[in-house]
């Protein structure tokens, strides 16, 4: 399988993951914990999305032409907080409505998005002489870890 082919399989799989634990969640049960996982994964997004340089932003673990490497902003801390915003935004609708399906579901996510994050910082290390450096001094999902 190529990596072109493997990226869109993981994308995929996020999406169809994300899917069904919309359609799954039990609104009505809304809590402020989801509240909370929803208000940090926003706030995570809007910093990435206004740091970003425009038209890089990309949901395949691919690089974009002219793409730049993004040091600033939630980089300063975390590899992928784009990740890191999905993640806590699917954490929010499993708060909303906990079983062993969705958390599970929740733990295949993981997957996905450390292997969509493990492809594309293979592409950053060849493309960036500086990516080692940076990932030296970041967390790819939780600050210095």
């Amino acid at each position: 399988m190529t990596d072109e082919m493997r990226g869109r399989l993981l994308v995929t799989c996020q999406f169809i993951i994300i899917t069904l634990l919309v359609l799954t969640t039990k609104w009505q049960l809304f809590n402020g914990i989801a509240l909370g996982f929803y208000c940090g994964s926003f706030s995570i997004a809007i910093r990435s999305l206004i740091v970003m340089p425009p038209g890089t932003f990309n949901i395949r673990p691919t690089l974009k032409k002219d793409a730049k490497l993004v040091v600033c902003g939630p980089y300063r801390y975390i590899r992928h907080p784009m990740y890191v915003s999905v993640f806590l935004a699917c954490g929010g609708l499993v708060a909303t409505s906990w079983d062993i399906l969705r958390i599970g579901l929740l733990s295949f996510l993981f997957v996905v998005m450390y292997c969509k994050a493990s492809m594309e910082e293979k592409i950053l290390h060849h493309v960036f002489s500086e990516f080692q450096n940076f990932k030296a001094k970041t967390g790819m999902f939780i600050p210095w870890l």
